[in-house]
């Protein structure tokens, strides 16, 4: 990938509302304001706005040392 690849992917859908319901392919035109599939349907084009990042988790500890020693523990009791 270059550089213009991965600065697209950053920002976000590049589906409009219309393609993005139909799951289809959402091309541009020479017209700005529409896509192909909006024109050709003359259909309103709806450009989506990219959702907010996703927070990330921090990993949770399933070591088998940490298992098995809360299970020797709990045997002995």
């Amino acid at each position: 990938m270059d550089s213009s690849t991965s600065q697209q992917r950053k920002t976000g859908p590049r589906a409009c509302l219309t393609c993005a319901k139909a799951k289809a392919r959402c091309i541009p035109c020479s017209n700005p304001l529409k896509c192909e599939r909006c024109e050709r349907l003359n259909k309103q084009c709806i450009k989506q706005v990219p959702a907010p990042p996703r927070l990330r988790r921090e990993p949770r500890n399933t070591s088998m040392a940490v298992t098995r020693e809360s299970n020797v523990a709990y045997t002995e009791l």
